[in-house]
């Protein structure tokens, strides 16, 4: 099977064993990631990014300092801005985070299922899938052109994978030279300003 079918059916079953939706930044060279994909409802992801949250982001940070599985429960005390309270305020709860090595690049990530918590099964499943979704997009200098349309085009099926939320998948390519993007990218991210 070739890796962007792999992506492709990979991202339908997260859809649907994380309901709430989900956020998976792979690859990330400094603060950028090299792949982005979302699922979370539309209007959490404009006020996320219109209010700068990524960089106050319990999951975040703690992505950054840790690897393993952290349920949101146990992130309360190193969320000073109530972050996780707006998610929920949102419909996004009852979640986890992943964060993993491989190669050199760290990769973060956030699965929401919603009105339940994930069973230890659920838990192993999603982080198994994200692990092979790290292998496939290992090398983004080695995607031919043909194959990032492709996923590209994942954009408008996110309907079909999730009919029931009101979800935007976004799959965002990043240039390999951060030196290019970082200092803007930064600014958008934390509205407090860029980061040195």
């Amino acid at each position: 099977m070739d890796a962007q079918k792999e992506v492709s059916e990979s991202l339908g079953r997260l859809t649907q064993t994380a309901p709430g939706g989900f956020a998976m930044a792979l690859h990330i060279e400094f603060t950028t990631p090299t792949y982005l994909f979302q699922t979370y409802p539309k209007a959490w992801i404009d006020y996320y990014s219109q209010n700068g949250l990524v960089m106050r982001d319990p999951t975040v940070m703690w992505g950054f300092d840790n690897l393993g599985v952290i349920p949101w429960t146990e992130l309360s005390e190193s969320d000073p801005d109530r972050i996780m309270d707006q998610a929920r305020e949102h419909g996004i709860d009852n979640g986890f985070t992943y964060a993993l090595e491989s190669g050199d690049k760290r990769s973060i990530c956030s699965f929401a299922k919603g009105a339940d918590t994930f069973s230890d099964a659920e838990v192993a499943s999603i982080t198994g899938e994200v692990d092979r979704m790290c292998e496939l997009t290992q090398d983004m200098e080695n995607l031919s052109p043909e194959t990032r349309e492709q996923l590209r085009k994942l954009l408008r099926h996110a309907p079909q994978l999730t009919p029931h939320l009101a979800v935007e998948l976004t799959l965002e390519f990043v240039a390999r030279d951060h030196r290019q993007c970082a200092p803007d990218r930064l600014e958008r991210l934390d509205r407090r300003g860029p980061v040195e």
